[in-house]
């Protein structure tokens, strides 16, 4: 289908659904025309089309079509559509219709293994679109979220139905709208009546374009006809706006209603004259009426007070309004002359204050709140007396506890305390955290002496403590500082000469201490060159000497050669551990065969030591004590070899682990 054929079609939809507000159902729908010797002036550039101004066309068509899906339809496997894109097969057929059964989600399909957001869209909810097979074999689906589901039906002929408009089928020829030239542009379709004129569909003109007709505008936007032109909807700075008729602050029957939302900014009410506004009350039900204050002039303002009389309040000036009131007696008020020593009145006042985090200085003759703190605490400065505010008593006057009132004793903290002379008085002295400096006459009334040369005891002596330092101070010489202690209180301390007994002096009642060794059931962790280390000793305090180890570290393997010259492990002295070695004090081997040629044995100890196995006929073997035990190598199993295959030769071996 051509694009002249669109605009007809176009041009006919405009016509159904913009039909002139004077037709009615019965009205008919003529076809206009294009009129070559009309103008604009005349209103006669379209005029109904008949024989003398036919409608222009230029067309050769011949089509045969049948409906979807024809006599075979066929039925593919729902394709689930993804953001990756899902391809299907497409089911027989030169035509196939894919129609999207999801819900919410578009669908964007091309024919062939791969598709794009870019690809034909296809609405939710029952949309459809028909391809035309042609070759492919294949339909690919995507979504730019989420998931759907496309369904395929294959057929022949042409598909129509909801969901999607109808495509194009059919062929043979092209339709051709009206002549070429210089005005090609203007061979318009319109469809319109002959009393309304026409419904136009063209390129859009100006604003306010002469009309006397109550037809549809000629140009193709939506515009609205005021009587005399059609104008365009439009707003200031692309807002819509849709304005009504009358002028503003006026009644007139075009204005527009207006409704406010929940939470809405307040339309501003002005008030209509100076002195009276005015506002109607919508609504059904019982109101109660209220007493009016009118605004008389502009100056004065009257309120009536009671239902008796009424009393006005004049305001002086625009800017204030002043109100006097009577009370009749100041007592009825509940207050009192200002003279001194008057009668109390029947009614009092609650008397408040006021509280300032930093209060003004009052100028003189100005007056203040009672000040109070953030409690409701009145705030009182004493000027004269009582100690600057506290309770006096004489020197040496009766005081008794719980009764007499006094006053709170206050101290001065100053690096350099000037000493007071005989007769004068002084203030308390105390250090920075208000704690009172105490002269105790002499060091011996409480239980000191001096601390540089020796003295006489004092008469009392003080508890002394200790302190606990997880990290031990480092005074310097002439310092002091209190005793040292473990976590647990227990004093800490250090033995400058060690006292005992001397070499070869009998022991016969003698006290001593004894010597204390730490008892191991493993190899202990090795100490560093230089260190101390606790002298050794086995569970039951037996001391533990060099070469041989506590006898938890103590070994023994056997193991058994059968015609093998290979290094095989001795059973039990297997390796050790990182760093652990193995010792070997004692090794006996024995060996059975008739042979009368000696083997050497070979070892896997450091030297790598080699023995002898005899043999006289009938046996032979050797068993060896190391005086000084061969070491075997770190975490290395201890090993024995054969430097000749023999029929069985049996060794066992003793030692102890160790560094």
């Amino acid at each position: 289908m051509t694009k002249s054929i669109k605009y007809l079609v176009l041009a006919l939809v405009i016509a159904i659904f913009f039909v002139p507000k004077q037709a009615n159902a019965q009205a008919s729908v003529a076809l206009w025309c294009w009129n070559p010797s009309g103008s604009q002036a005349t209103n006669n550039q379209y005029t109904p089309c008949n024989a003398s101004n036919p409608l222009v066309v230029s067309a050769s068509v011949s089509a045969s079509i049948s409906g979807f899906p024809g006599a075979s339809p066929t039925t593919g496997t729902p394709i689930a559509v993804t953001t990756g894109g899902v391809t299907g097969t497409l089911p027989a057929g030169s035509v196939v219709v894919a129609s999207n059964v999801g819900t919410t989600n578009t669908a964007y399909c091309k024919l062939g293994a791969s598709a794009t957001v870019n690809d034909q869209p296809i609405s939710p909810n029952g949309g459809w679109f028909a391809f035309t097979t042609g070759g492919a074999t294949q339909l690919t689906c995507i979504t730019s979220t989420s998931t759907t589901t496309v369904n395929m039906v294959g057929g022949s002929g042409l598909p129509t139905g909801s969901g999607g408009g109808g495509g194009s089928g059919g062929g043979g020829g092209t339709v051709t709208q009206g002549p070429t030239g210089t005005n090609a542009a203007a061979w318009w379709a319109q469809i319109g009546d002959t009393t309304n004129g026409p419904v136009a569909v063209g390129t859009a003109g100006a604003d306010a374009v002469s009309n006397t007709q109550n037809g549809l505008s000629t140009y193709s936007r939506l515009e609205l006809y005021n009587g005399t032109t059609w104008d365009r909807w439009k707003g200031t700075s692309g807002a819509a706006n849709i304005a009504g008729t009358g002028t503003a602050g006026t009644a007139a029957g075009g204005v527009l209603t207006v409704q406010g939302v929940a939470s809405m900014t307040p339309v501003q009410v002005s008030q209509a004259t100076a002195g009276n506004l005015n506002a109607t009350v919508v609504g059904t039900g019982t109101f109660v009426t209220q007493s009016v204050v009118t605004q008389a002039t502009g100056t004065n303002l009257h309120a009536v007070l009671d239902t008796t009389s009424t009393t006005a309040v004049t305001q002086a000036t625009s800017s204030n309004l002043k109100a006097q009131v009577d009370p009749l007696t100041v007592a009825t008020w509940g207050l009192a002359a200002t003279t001194q020593n008057v009668a109390a009145p029947t009614n009092g006042m609650v008397a408040m204050g006021q509280f300032n985090t930093s209060p003004t200085t009052i100028t003189t003759g100005n007056v203040s709140p009672l000040q109070m703190d953030n409690a409701g605490n009145l705030l009182v400065n004493i000027k004269a007396g009582a100690g600057s505010g506290g309770t006096a008593i004489a020197d040496n006057a009766a005081f008794t506890q719980s009764i007499t009132n006094e006053t709170p004793v206050g101290c001065l903290f100053i690096t350099s305390y000037t000493a007071a002379t005989t007769g004068h008085s002084t203030v308390m002295q105390c250090d920075s955290t208000g704690h009172p400096l105490v002269n105790p006459g002499t060091i011996g009334s409480w239980g000191l002496m001096s601390g540089t040369t020796p003295g006489t005891a004092p008469t009392n002596t003080l508890i002394a403590g200790l302190i606990y330092n997880s990290a031990a101070p480092t005074p310097s010489s002439g310092q002091t500082l209190p005793f040292q202690g473990d976590s647990s209180g227990n004093l800490k301390v250090n033995v400058q000469s060690a006292v005992g007994t001397s070499l070869g002096t009998a022991v016969s009642g003698i006290t001593g201490s004894p010597i204390l060794n730490t008892a191991y059931s493993s190899e202990p962790t090795k100490c560093t060159t230089a260190d101390t280390c606790w002298t050794m000793v086995d569970l039951v305090g037996k001391t533990v000497t060099s070469p041989y180890a506590n006898r938890e570290n103590f070994l023994n393997c056997a193991v058994t050669l059968t015609a093998s010259t290979s290094a095989t492990t001795c059973t039990g002295m297997a390796a050790q551990g990182a760093s652990v070695k193995i010792y070997v004090t004692d090794l006996q081997c024995m060996r059975t065969d008739a042979g009368t040629t000696a083997s050497i044995m070979t070892l896997n100890d450091t030297a790598t030591t080699i023995l002898v196995l005899p043999n006289n006929g009938g046996g032979g073997g050797f068993a060896k004590t190391f005086n000084v035990p061969l070491q075997v190598a770190a975490n290395t199993a201890f090993t024995v070899q054969s430097g000749t295959s023999l029929t069985s030769v049996y060794c066992s071996a003793s030692g102890y682990k160790g560094y």
